[in-house]
């Protein structure tokens, strides 16, 4: 992603108690950015999400929803 953006640097921060990694692809054209948050040990759930039987998914500790909108709140349309 980051090759395809552009991107000129690349940071990689680890997260929920190392549960998982985030890795940033900055300075993209246009000032375009790529976040990819990989969880250790994922399943294919959204993180976060409720399960069958009202249970949330929550062995990451990662709230997929509020990540993502984290992101466009620090990415507004311009």
């Amino acid at each position: 992603w980051g090759e395809k953006i552009g991107a000129g640097r690349t940071t990689e921060s680890v997260l929920f108690d190392g549960k998982a990694t985030l890795r940033r692809y900055l300075g993209g054209r246009n000032g375009t950015e790529v976040a990819l948050l990989t969880i250790a040990n994922g399943t294919h759930d959204f993180p976060g999400s409720l399960q069958r039987g009202g249970v949330r998914e929550s062995a990451s500790g990662v709230d997929g929803m509020a990540e993502i909108l984290k992101f466009f709140r620090d990415h507004p349309k311009k």
